[in-house]
């Protein structure tokens, strides 16, 4: 019963989420897909990403290549180059025209921002205006820390 509410959640569904470590090819079968979207595809490792695209007529990486890398445990996994993601290969091997950058930031004061917009995005980040000057004290859970 259970294999067959796969089979039919699977072949009805509009939209499939799910993460590529946990996606089984198996559980897939031979269908496939329209568009794989493939979220914090940075922090995969580019086999990781395989399954996916081996699925679907096309494919959006969607993550930032200056965060957070794979998490590869074997320093022999890591020699052989599987600590860089597919996403970060393809920009190094096709250029930064591939990729957009999405430049508005919308969780942090524009002071915190500034350090990593200078250093890792060519000072083009930018806060957004709900979030620029908010400070932790304005939460309602929050009051402001009195000094001594």
């Amino acid at each position: 019963m259970e294999d067959q509410a796969a089979t039919n959640i699977l072949d009805t569904a509009r939209v499939l989420c799910a993460t590529t470590t946990g996606l089984d090819a198996a559980i897939l079968g031979a269908r496939r897909f329209d568009v794989a979207v493939i979220d914090e595809a940075c922090q995969s490792t580019e086999p990781g990403s395989w399954i996916p695209l081996l699925r679907c007529d096309r494919v959006v990486l969607a993550g930032d290549h200056c965060q957070l890398p794979p998490t590869v445990v074997s320093r022999e996994a890591a020699a052989e180059g599987f600590h860089r993601s597919l996403f970060e290969r393809l920009i190094a091997s096709l250029g930064p025209q591939i990729s957009r950058r999405l430049t508005v930031q919308y969780r942090m004061h524009r002071a915190i921002m500034e350090f990593s917009s200078r250093e890792f995005y060519d000072a083009e980040l930018i806060a957004d205006a709900r979030v620029r000057e908010h400070l932790l004290a304005e939460l309602p859970a929050c009051s402001p820390r009195r000094s001594r």
